[in-house]
This record gives structure tokens, C-alpha cells and sequence, in this order.
């Protein structure tokens, strides 16, 4: 290591010290370091002191002892004044700033006025002419000790690799000051993991001082932990303590008859120790200097603010989610804990601040700090219930906290989908008002995502970030939510309303976002296996760890369902047979502490296979699809405030269709293909100044891209590119105020130019309660199966074609509502909202074409051009700008927790969709839609249980003039249990469908034998069962 080598020469240039010999003329400024240390006999004194002399060579240095023989404190600042001392700074020799001892001599130092616990100590704290500048932090987790550590374990060890290291320290009397020393033992665990990659570190305390039974158990603790590594590989010891003596002997007599590596060598003697004292007392004694020119400089005035983030443990959380908010202003600063658990916040300005800190499983820290704040903070996480969290989303296009969003955004929380039994994010998102996913079975057909009644088109689909690859151009704008598995996901977040302003022509409806999971720990591996009813089965295995390097994460996973049938008089089935392989792969790397570079690599592999009639006869279709996506993100911090992110995306998606006729022969149908690929630049700019304002902006590229056989007009292909500009100014004009406007300018290859401006305000009227106003306009460009979509349907003599005469979609969104909280006991909100949407497209039936001059006299009429070849006795759908929509409605949801075990939530959203033009309801719309969902955790019993129902009006399926058919009402409930055993496994089941609700038609047939239609594909019950492992370190 070099560290060691380099920081003397930086320190006595730096330093600017002279050596007390010299003689000082009148007025020099010099700066006396007082070393105060623990103390015992004389043994013990003499490295410390040894270490002194080295500091001694280069400024003024004396050390005084808490206990023991040598000088007091006060003895040792009387000889920095006799020195020539102008100011002193204190030095805690000291392996933790946590503990008695750690406060006893901040007391001495005149940093603490109240009398710390002493024992039977008698403290007086130092008097005298000359002012003490400061008390610095203890050892801690500073590099020169690890520095040191890692030498003395590169001495012992063979291969670190194979091996465990046990770093073992004093340690406090109290629970709590024990759990902060784990913690910073970890963080300098990371530090000598980057040097000596050994196979474990563990941190132990002897806790030398405290009470017998408390000692015992950390001795049995210390000598099992020795045991039970030694039995995967070699062990080696290591004292993390300041000098020999007979604390240092205890470890090898308390692990007599172990297997082990140890020669108990301490941190003294190593000129290391004098290198640190003189690092400290030098970022110690230019504190008071930077303090007096922040005074006569405003605008200098600020400081960072560092912390880490642990558990009860003392064990570093990473990715933790840290949120500053000016107390004053209401501006709210974002970040996330390193490897180690620590955050830092550069450029904090003087003033009150509120500090909040959480991750799902714990309870939210929330605490008020001023700043500057002298030492780092220590934020400790406890652990709770999900649904505490308070969640951090990406409405603005930016991370903030759910209730500050100037948008509606509800999230569903990945550790709620989990004990749900959720497999699908199809089956997630039908606990949310206003969101409708599906009516019927995964399998049945493609989930349709619909937000206030505006569907699956004018709805925007993302994975952290970026648009899913699925070729919803041509099949009718959806995504398949029902095919995208939960298990890889953190959580998924649904912003309501028209976000084109931000997201672009897609998301006049509104967006959902589907974020995958960080790793928190060094080193994580989960697995989850289920098999259930009708031929379901997944199995899921994710990895994912982080250093000081970055984090990765990858997640594999395989899905299977078989075909089930509700019509059993025809030969079709009604659900298809489902096989899918996925897999995600993510790596974050910081090459300097500016950048952050990510990289992410998605697959999935699907095969559908499901009997139909055509218009040869019975035909078995087989449809393979695969889809790879490749994302690419840096981040680059110019300054603590300004950040500018660049990302490239590129996606590929590739479908075949495979028949047969299921005649003897087995006759083969012609092969249909598609092939999309989309391309995606985009670079922004971020900027906070002023304490109250937030500007940023960006320029995108996109192309997309379409080919294939009876998809596609054109089967070579046809393309659209996007150019975009877009910005967005926040500010805070009262603390309790945030207002951001926006605007995004798009000019589409095919339409030219279109603006999007955005206007929202939050307003927090009370700790605990918010109000929301939004005003968005949307535009949406025709995307390429709406312009070029060519499909003959083998099944159904029936043609859909494209329209490049269509013309854009437009919206204008209204959203407001109010948002209470009462802690985490209970919670209500209310959203009232308006979309009105001109230029719908949608496919219009122009009839049955029987010959060639009712196609002349059609074609003409509506201008469909001879490339798109339309074929004779079938029918004709063609795309047409046709309706102006208008939804409207409210949207209710609510949660209270009766105990610490039981919590009930739910929602219900009432919707008015029609047809501005007719006023007539829009097809395909409920207009009521409730949730609720009751929890149940009992105490140290590890059985988690939920109970689960969904509630559907009735809807219209189609209309011929005024006659209506609508589908009934229904309702679903289902059930999950589950219990953890033992090593991080756990064993859960569930009852989907509990009440074995059906479409009525299901199984009836007409007077002539046919199938009656089925509006509502529902299997019925099924049961699945289930095991999770998950195990960190």
C-alpha cells in the first residue's frame, strides 16, 4: 500500500507547523496537539507515547492520559502553552468515538458542557490562555487504520481468498454504542476487503468493561464465530486495539484449543498511528479558519454533511434512499448510501434541515439537524413493515419522496407483491385504483394496461427508465403485464395523467415504470420455486453484491402455464400453453467519485402454442418471441450541484407464427414474422442554485422500427424517427410550497412539430398532509401498425389495416387531490381527475367486402392506398382519428394499521368515460373498481397472511347502434400464507380465485350446440405453493 508512504510528505507541508524548537516570533499562529488516551501502566504508556515524540518532530505535541500513570489532560495543555501553543486541538486516541470514554474526553475538550458518565473518574475540563480549537473524531473507520489492519492480516494469511478474518476489539458497555462500533468495524472491513479479498470478514467485541453475563456471551460469541469459520477454511485473528497488554492477551486464552492464526500485534507500535494524529488534528485545526471565512463570505457559507446508515446490528445498509429537505425553503436534496452505508451531502448551506432516511423493511429515520454539523451522523434503521416506507419516485423525472410529487403516483412496493403471491405485474397492478390490467386468467389474452380509462395506446410501459420492447404498435398498444414476472422488480410506480411533457408521445394516459432491485449488501442470493394448479410452475434465482467498486445484480428466471379450455364443444382452447426463460443483468461501477456508469443487459424467450379455427379448419399455432434489450447510463456530478446524465438504449423484439391444420396430414399454414428494433439516445442537465430552484433539461433521439410478413404494409419495413427537446423549472417560493412547469417540444419524422407543456404544484398544508394540482397536454403521434398495419387473421375472415392519413392524438389532463398521513398508522387519499382526449384513433369496421368494386368504392372513400393489398370476402378494419374521449371520475385509497400485526387497506375509483361526440359510455370501461386487502403478521410467529379482493362493475364488451352487450359484475378474492422456517427459507401458499368466480356463460352452449361467449376467460380456483431462500452477508 502506498497510502502510508505519502501522507507524511503532504502532512508537513500542509500542516505548516513549525517544530517547537523553533523560535516564534510575535503573533505566529501555531496549533498544539493535546493526545488524550485511555492509559494504564507504564507498559502500555510507552508506545503511545513513542507515537507522540514522531508527532512532536513536527508541531507542538503532548499527550495526557484518562487513567492510569503518566500526565493528566490538564498537565499536558499547561506544556503546549509553555510551547508557544496559539490555539489547541484535542485528539481522541481512541479506537471508537463511540462510548464513555469518547464523551468523557469531548467534556475535557469543552465540546460537551453537561458531565458525561465517568465511572469513578473524577474530570475537570482544561483551563487555560489558550483556546481549544476542537476535539477530533476517534479512529474509526479512517483509511490509515485499515491501512494498518490489512498489513497485520496480510502477515498471518496464507490465500485470503479461502480464509475468514476476525477483527476483534474492546468494545462498550451499552447495547447501543456496541452496535455503532460493529458498524464502523464494517466499514473498515470494506476498506481492507479492496486490498485482501478474504473470503468473510466478521467484526467481535469483548466487551472487556461490561457487566459479566454480558461479557460471557461476547466471549462465547467471539470463540463460536472462530469456530464455526474454521470449519470452511483457516481463520485469521486480529486484535483491533491501540497497545499491547492484557486485554490483548485475553483473545488467545478465550480461543485456547481453536484453530487459528494470531501474534498479537496491535495497532502501536507503527508510525501509521502518529501519520493519523497528525491527519486529524489537521482537518480539526482548519475548521475554525473555514468557519471565519465563511462569515465574512455568504456565499462560502457551507459545508458537506457525511453520515452513514446501519442497522440495529451496526451491520452498513447500502442504497439506502437519504433525503435532505431545507427546513426553510422546502428543497429537497437526494442520496444514496455507498458500500459502507455512508452518504454525504456537499455544499449544505447554514441553516435547519430534516433528515430521512428509509429502505422497505424498515422503519423511516426522521430526525432535525442543523447545519454545519460537526461530526458525521449516525443514522440507525429498525425494522418494520413495508408498508412504513416512504417512497422515493420518479414522477418529475427525478428521484423525490411520494408525498412531495407535484403528480399522483401510487406504488406498489416489491416486498408487497411478494407476500401477495403476485407473479405477474398484471396481477400486482389490480390492487390499484384506477388501474386495469386484465379481466380473466393470465394466458387468455394480452393484460391491456388502462389508467382512468385511458388504455393500453396512450399508456407509457418502462423498465427504470426505458420503453419495453414488445411491438405494441401492432398489437393494439399493449404491453404484456401479465408475461412480466415480479420477482426481479423493487417496485412499480404508476403516474397518473398526462406525462408528455416529460416521457413523450406515448404517455398522454399516463406511465408505469417497473424498477428493478439494488443489491444492500456485499453479497446477496435469493431463489423462489412454485408449482400449482393447471401446469403453473416458476423458478426464479437472483445474485447480486457491491463494493467499493459499484454493485451488480443479475436474475434468472423460468415460467410455464398450460392450456386450459372453457369452451369444450369447440375445438379451440381458451388460454394458451406459456413456456418463458428471462434474465436481467445489471453492473454500476464509479471509475472517480464524479462518474457512475451502468450498465444493463434484459432477455426473455416466450413460446405460445393454443388450438383455433380458421378459415381452413382446426389449426395448432405455435408463437415463439424473444426479446434483448441494452441500456448503457452515466452520470457525471460537475459540482455538488450540477449533474448530467447521458444514456443510450437499444432494443430488439422478434415474433414467428407457426400453424397447423389439425387434419391427419398436419398441413402447414404459412409462417408469419415481425421484427421491431429501437434505438434511443438522450442527455441531460441538472442544476440546484438558490436554495430554492431546480432547473433541468435534456435533448432524445429515437428511432423505431418495424418488418415482417403480414404485420407490416411494407415487409421490408418502415420506420419513424423522434428529435426532442424538453425542460423543466422547480422551485420552492415557500417551504411549504413547490411548483414545477414544463414543456417538451417533439418533431416526429411523419407529423412535424408538437409542444407539451406542464404545470403542477404540491402544497404540504401540515406535517402529514399534502395537496396536489396538475395541468398536463399530451400529444401522441400514430405509432407504425396504427400508419402501416397490415394483418390478415388466419382464425377470423377479418383484416385490419393502417392509415397514414391519421393524425395525432391530443390531451388535456386535470389532476387534484389531498394525501393525510398519520404516521404509520394510517393513511387516506383522494384524487379527482379529467382527461379529455381528441383525434382517438381506434379501428372501425367498414363492413364485409364481397367483390372488387365495393373494395373500389371504399378504398376511395377513405383513401387506402393499393400497397396494403386488401383482400376480398373478409371483413375491413381500418384505423381512424373517430372519437373524442373524455374520462372522468375519482379515485379513493386508504390504509390503517389496527395493531402492530393487522393492517387493512384498500381503494375504489369511480369512472365516467364517454364519447364527447355521441355521449354515449365508451366500450370497455368499469365504472366502479375497489380493492381490499387485509394483513396479518403476527409477532415472533414468522407467518405472514393476506387476504386479497378485487371488485368490477359491469362493462360494455361491444355495441351494434344502441344495442349494447355487456358483461356482469364480478368480484375476485384470493389468499396467501406464509411462514419462514429456518436459515432464511420460507415456505408460503396461496389460493387464487378463492370463491371460484366464473363468467356465466362458461360451459352453457346456444340451442344449436355453440359455445356461448365468454366476456370473461376466468379459470376459476387454483392453488399454488411455494418456497423462498434468501441469504446475505
Amino acid at each position: 500500500m502506498l497510502l502510508h508512504r505519502s501522507i507524511p510528505l503532504v502532512l508537513l507541508f500542509s500542516f505548516s507547523l513549525p517544530a517547537p524548537s523553533t523560535a516564534q516570533s510575535p503573533g505566529a499562529d501555531t496549533t498544539g496537539i493535546l493526545v488524550i488516551a485511555h492509559g494504564a501502566g507504564p507498559a502500555w504508556n510507552a508506545p503511545v507515547e513513542s507515537a507522540v515524540e514522531t508527532v512532536r518532530r513536527t508541531t507542538p505535541a503532548e499527550v495526557g492520559y484518562l487513567m492510569g500513570s503518566g500526565s493528566k489532560p490538564q498537565q499536558a495543555y499547561d506544556r503546549l502553552v509553555q510551547a508557544g501553543a496559539t490555539r489547541i486541538v484535542v485528539v481522541r486516541l481512541l479506537i471508537s468515538s463511540h462510548g464513555a470514554h469518547a464523551e468523557q474526553i469531548r467534556f475535557i475538550g469543552g465540546v460537551r458542557s453537561d458531565y458525561p458518565h465517568a465511572e469513578h473518574m473524577a474530570l475537570t475540563q482544561v483551563r487555560g490562555p489558550v483556546p481549544v480549537a476542537g476535539v477530533t473524531p476517534a479512529m474509526d473507520d479512517h483509511p490509515l487504520i485499515a491501512d494498518i489492519l490489512a498489513d497485520r492480516a496480510r502477515a498471518l494469511s496464507g490465500d485470503p481468498r479461502q480464509e475468514t478474518l476476525v477483527i476483534v476489539a474492546h468494545g462498550p458497555n451499552d447495547d447501543d454504542g456496541a452496535a455503532q462500533w460493529i458498524a464502523t468495524i464494517n466499514r473498515l472491513a470494506e476498506r481492507i476487503h479492496s486490498a485482501l479479498p478474504f473470503r468473510r470478514i466478521e467484526a467481535r467485541l469483548m466487551r472487556d468493561d461490561a457487566p459479566k453475563p454480558v461479557k460471557d456471551r461476547a466471549l462465547a460469541e467471539l470463540r463460536a464465530s472462530v469456530a464455526t469459520n474454521a470449519q470452511a477454511g483457516r481463520v485469521v485473528v486480529v486484535p483491533l486495539l491501540l497497545a499491547p497488554g492484557s486485554v490483548a492477551n485475553e483473545i488467545p486464552a478465550t480461543l485456547q484449543g481453536l484453530d487459528f492464526a494470531w501474534d498479537g500485534r496491535t495497532l502501536l507500535p507503527d508510525e501509521r498511528v502518529a501519520q493519523w494524529i497528525l491527519a486529524r488534528a489537521l482537518s480539526t485545526s482548519a475548521a475554525p479558519r473555514a468557519r471565519q471565512q465563511a462569515a465574512s463570505s455568504p456565499d462560502a457559507a457551507s459545508s458537506d454533511l457525511q453520515g452513514t446508515v446501519t442497522d440495529t446490528m451496526g451491520l452498513p445498509i447500502a442504497g439506502i434512499v437519504v433525503v435532505l429537505r431545507n427546513a426553510v425553503t422546502g428543497l429537497e436534496r437526494i442520496e444514496r448510501t455507498t458500500a459502507s452505508g455512508g452518504f454525504t451531502f456537499r455544499e449544505v448551506t447554514s441553516g435547519s434541515y430534516r433528515l430521512m432516511a428509509n429502505l422497505s423493511g424498515f422503519v423511516p429515520s426522521l430526525e432535525t439537524i442543523r447545519a454545519p454539523h460537526r461530526e458525521p451522523l449516525r443514522v440507525t434503521l429498525k425494522p418494520g413493515p413495508y408498508e412504513e416506507v416512504v417512497t422515493v419516485t420518479y414522477a418529475n423525472r427525478r428521484e423525490q419522496l411520494q408525498e412531495t410529487a407535484s403528480m399522483p403516483v401510487i406504488v406498489v412496493n416489491g416486498d408487497a407483491m411478494r407476500d401477495a403471491g403476485h407473479d405477474t405485474i398484471g396481477e400486482a397492478l389490480r390492487e390499484v385504483a384506477g388501474v386495469v390490467t386484465r379481466r380473466g386468467s393470465e394466458g387468455t389474452a394480452a393484460a391491456g394496461e388502462q389508467i382512468q380509462g385511458i388504455d393500453s395506446r396512450q399508456v407509457l410501459v418502462l423498465v427504470d427508465g426505458q420503453p419495453v420492447v414488445g411491438a405494441r404498435g401492432v398489437k393494439s398498444g399493449v404491453i404484456n403485464l401479465d408475461r412480466e414476472s415480479t420477482l426481479r422488480l423493487d417496485r412499480v410506480e404508476v403516474v397518473k395523467g398526462a406525462a408528455s411533457a416529460l416521457y413523450g408521445s406515448d404517455a398522454i394516459g399516463g406511465v408505469i415504470n417497473l424498477i428493478t432491485r439494488e443489491p444492500h449488501r456485499r453479497l446477496e442470493v435469493g431463489t423462489q420455486a412454485s408449482s400449482g394448479s393447471h401446469g403453473i410452475a416458476d423458478l426464479a434465482v437472483d445474485v447480486g453484491g457491491l463494493g467499493n467498486w459499484g454493485t451488480a445484480f443479475v436474475s434468472a428466471g423460468r415460467h410455464q402455464r398450460d392450456s386450459f379450455d372453457l369452451t369444450p364443444s369447440t375445438p379451440d382452447t381458451t388460454g394458451a400453453t406459456l413456456r418463458r426463460n428471462d434474465v436481467t443483468a445489471r453492473v454500476s461501477a464509479s471509475p472517480t467519485p464524479s462518474w457512475l456508469v451502468t450498465g444493463t443487459v434484459t432477455s426473455y424467450w416466450n413460446t405460445q402454442k393454443g388450438r383455433s379455427t380458421g378459415e381452413l379448419g382446426a389449426q395448432e399455432t405455435r408463437v415463439p418471441s424473444n426479446s434483448q434489450t441494452y441500456g448503457a447510463r452515466a452520470e457525471w456530478r460537475l459540482d455538488p450541484l450540477t449533474t448530467a446524465e447521458f444514456r443510450t438504449y437499444r432494443g430488439r423484439y422478434s415474433e414467428t407464427s407457426e400453424g397447423v391444420l389439425l387434419n391427419a396430414s398436419r398441413t402447414p399454414l404459412a409462417t408469419d414474422d415481425l421484427l421491431q428494433g429501437l434505438s434511443k439516445f438522450d442527455g441531460s442537465l441538472a442544476r440546484t442554485f438558490g436554495g430554492r430552484h431546480q432547473v433541468r433539461g435534456g435533448l432524445e433521439w429515437m428511432e423505431d422500427a418495424y418488418r415482417g410478413q403480414n404485420r407490416i404494409r411494407d415487409a421490408e419495413g418502415n420506420t419513424a424517427t423522434t428529435r426532442v427537446a424538453w425542460g423543466q423549472y422547480e422551485v420552492n417560493p415557500l417551504s411549504a410550497l413547490a411548483v414545477t412547469t414544463g414543456v417538451r417540444v417533439d418533431d416526429h419524422s411523419a407529423f412535424g412539430t408538437a409542444m407539451s407543456p406542464k404545470v403542477a404544484a404540491n402544497v404540504r398544508i401540515s406535517e402529514g398532509l399534502n395537496a396536489r394540482v396538475s395541468f398536463g397536454r399530451g400529444f401522441r403521434a400514430p405509432d407504425l401498425g396504427q400508419l402501416y398495419y397490415r394483418f390478415l387473421n388466419p382464425t377470423n375472415l377479418y383484416q385490419v389495416i393502417g392509415n397514414p392519413l391519421l393524425q395525432p392524438e391530443r390531451s388535456n389532463s386535470w389532476q387534484m387531490g389531498v394525501e393525510a398521513r398519520r404516521g404509520s398508522r394510517a393513511h387516506v387519499g383522494v384524487n379527482l381527475f379529467y382527461n379529455d382526449v381528441t383525434n382517438l384513433i381506434e379501428s372501425r369496421n367498414l363492413g364485409f367486402i364481397a367483390t372488387s368494386s365495393q373494395l373500389a368504392a371504399v378504398s376511395t372513400a377513405e383513401g387506402i392506398e393499393p400497397e396494403f393489398n386488401v383482400q376480398l370476402n373478409r371483413l375491413l378494419f381500418l384505423y381512424k382519428n373517430v372519437t373524442h374521449a373524455r374520462t372522468k371520475g375519482v379515485e379513493l385509497n386508504g390504509d390503517v394499521r389496527f395493531s402492530p400485526a393487522a393492517r387493512l387497506s384498500g381503494s375504489y375509483a369511480f369512472l365516467d368515460a364517454i364519447n364527447a361526440d355521441t355521449g354515449l359510455d365508451l366500450i370497455g370501461r368499469n365504472r366502479h373498481h375497489g380493492t381490499l386487502r387485509l394483513d396479518w403478521t403476527p409477532a415472533r410467529t414468522g407467518v405472514r397472511a393476506n387476504l386479497r379482493g378485487s371488485f368490477y362493475s359491469s362493462w360494455i364488451v361491444s355495441r351494434t347502434g344502441t344495442v349494447e352487450t355487456r358483461a356482469p359484475r364480478f368480484a375476485l378474492w384470493d389468499v396467501t400464507v406464509s411462514k419462514s422456517l429456518v436459515r432464511g427459507a420460507e415456505a408460503f401458499g396461496a389460493i387464487d380465485n378463492l370463491t371460484d368466480s366464473q363468467d356465466p356463460n362458461t360451459g352453457l352452449t346456444t340451442p344449436t350446440g355453440g359455445a356461448l361467449p365468454i366476456y370473461r376467460p376466468e379459470i376459476g380456483r387454483t392453488v399454488r405453493v411455494g418456497l423462498r431462500w434468501s441469504w446475505t452477508r
